[in-house]
C-alpha cells in the first residue's frame, strides 16, 4: 500500500518501534479505560517495561540492554567535568 519493505512487521531491520508499560499499579487505576490519557493527563514516571527500535529490543525492566550503563555513566561525567573546566565553571 505504502510502496516501503521497511514496515509491516516486528522484526529485527524492520521501522517497529514500541514500548510496553505496567499499568498494574495504584496510581494508574482507571487508566485502562483511556489509555490516551495515561501519557497526556496522568504522567507515567517507571521504567518502561521493554522497549523495541528497528524490530530489536534495546531496553527490558528499566535496562538497557546493549550499553553499559556505568562506562557510559563515567565517560559522560568525564566529558561534563572537562568542559565546565573549559568553560571556566569549575576549577
Amino acid at each position: 500500500m505504502l510502496g516501503r519493505d521497511d514496515i509491516g512487521a516486528l522484526a529485527v531491520g524492520m521501522a517497529a518501534d514500541l514500548f510496553m508499560v505496567d499499568t498494574e499499579v495504584l496510581d494508574l487505576v482507571g487508566t485502562q479505560f483511556d489509555p490516551g490519557c495515561l501519557f497526556g493527563t496522568v504522567g507515567y514516571n517507571r521504567p518502561a517495561k521493554s522497549v523495541v527500535v528497528a524490530g530489536r529490543e534495546v531496553a527490558r525492566d528499566g535496562v538497557l540492554l546493549h550499553i553499559d550503563e556505568e562506562t557510559v555513566r563515567h565517560s559522560a561525567n568525564a566529558l561534563m567535568v572537562q568542559m565546565l573546566k573549559a568553560g571556566g565553571g569549575i576549577a
